[in-house]
């Protein structure tokens, strides 16, 4: 009896219990991995050897090539790891991520067949994070991958082979420093059906973007931009635009880039392309609501122009369920605008919090916080932060103003003080 007891107790200290795991279990752990972490798991038993090769996902990003670099690898090696890895691979490479080093980059013919095997192995997500001094020309095989649902791409040249006719799958797309042509570009955003996240960062060829994606949800663009419209995407849930080099143009621009946005909740409106909004015709309130807006964010409002107050209030009217507003206020001419268009004349039934900073106390400043108070029923807290130049008396004479205003929501408490930041 002694001995069966010692035998199953043998037995199950002898026992492989980390290769009878569900497949599912095994994967899930390997994908939780660095890559060169997952190879090494196949000198654990006979079956875990081919483990890691069945991964659907393969990721070389810093982390790695800084492991192969503290090993003292050369450049070349780097490549030949990649290589031996892909030639292991078992079946479909669903996810696949590179990240070519500065420096000591690798060779762009090593890429490009690289992206020829991920063509022919089912390749979903892309992720190719370029940080070497050249720009990277894309090959025609990144094109040939249909069933492609994500693409992020950092300094690289796009330029889609005429005969193309889009990613009929892609959801998202996020470019950063990616160099393509504006005339073609558009076309490419109206091939892509599906096409829910797109971000651009700093991308060259941006100049005149005319956006019409009418599943697209979340829309984020920054740097070189000289105009934009946005003709069909109804659908839009968020919008962040921050820009430079903004031409001026006739008629109304906000109404252009905002006047059809029915569904969208959070609107980011950075810097330059505040201005950009502020130029041309403003009306009082844009052609249609925004009734889902949530969140709005309005970067450098110049309280000295009598435009870009009138753009702030359009937008504010139109957002009759608006629930938190931030605003960063400031001021580049020497006028004082006239304040007869500050009325409150509008109802902010939702509005519970309001963050403005770098206030200097303008009139049109405190006039615009006494219009917000004045038509927030429901106000909890206004978070004015003034601007750090400003001295002690002229921040008590301000405090005192902002104490005498009247206020919609008997629960509204103001914060201010200097160093109040957007939250």
């Amino acid at each position: 009896m002694a001995s069966a007891c010692h035998k199953s107790e043998a037995e199950a200290v002898t026992k492989d219990i980390i290769s009878e795991l569900p497949r599912n279990v095994i994967e899930s752990i390997l994908e939780c991995m660095p890559v060169q972490d997952a190879v090494r798991t196949s000198i654990l038993s006979r079956k875990w050897r081919y483990n890691w090769a069945m991964l659907p996902q393969l990721i070389f990003d810093y982390h790695f090539f800084e492991y192969l670099d503290n090993k003292g690898d050369q450049i070349s090696d780097f490549a030949s790891v990649i290589n031996k890895i892909l030639l292991l691979h078992i079946g479909p490479i669903l996810k696949f991520i590179l990240y070519n080093p500065p420096g000591h980059s690798l060779r762009m013919e090593d890429i490009d067949q690289w992206i020829l095997f991920l063509s022919r192995n089912g390749i979903r997500d892309f992720t190719l994070q370029n940080s070497s001094d050249v720009r990277y020309k894309l090959p025609t095989q990144l094109f040939a991958c249909p069933e492609l649902t994500h693409l992020t791409l950092s300094k690289c040249t796009f330029n889609p082979p005429s005969a193309f006719r889009g990613f009929r799958n892609l959801i998202g797309l996020q470019f950063r420093a990616v160099a393509y042509a504006a005339d073609s570009f558009g076309s490419f955003i109206s091939s892509c059906p599906r096409l829910e996240i797109l971000k651009l960062d700093f991308c060259s060829g941006s100049g005149h973007f005319i956006i019409h994606a009418p599943n697209l949800k979340h829309l984020c663009v920054s740097g070189s931009l000289e105009s934009i419209c946005i003709q069909n995407a109804q659908n839009l849930l968020t919008l962040s635009l921050g820009s430079s080099q903004m031409r001026r143009s006739s008629g109304s621009n906000i109404s252009r880039v905002l006047g059809s946005l029915p569904m969208i909740e959070k609107l980011d409106i950075g810097l330059d392309f505040y201005e950009f909004l502020a130029a041309g015709d403003v009306p009082k309130m844009l052609p249609t609501k925004m009734n889902c807006m949530k969140n709005l964010t309005l970067s450098s409002v110049d309280f000295s122009k009598v435009g870009e107050i009138s753009c702030a209030l359009c937008l504010i009217r139109s957002c009759p369920n608006l629930q938190e507003l931030y605003i960063s206020a400031t001021r580049n001419a020497s006028t004082i605008p006239a304040l007869n268009f500050l009325e409150e004349d509008c109802t902010l039934s939702q509005l519970q919090v309001v963050n403005i900073t770098s206030v200097i106390g303008l009139p049109s400043e405190l006039e615009f916080i006494k219009c917000l108070l004045a038509c927030s029923p429901l106000l909890e807290t206004m978070f004015i932060g003034c601007c750090a130049e400003l001295d002690a008396f002229a921040t008590l004479i301000m405090s005192k103003d902002l104490l005498r205003f009247r206020r919609a929501s008997p629960k509204a408490e103001i914060i201010f003080g200097e160093g109040i930041q957007a939250l």
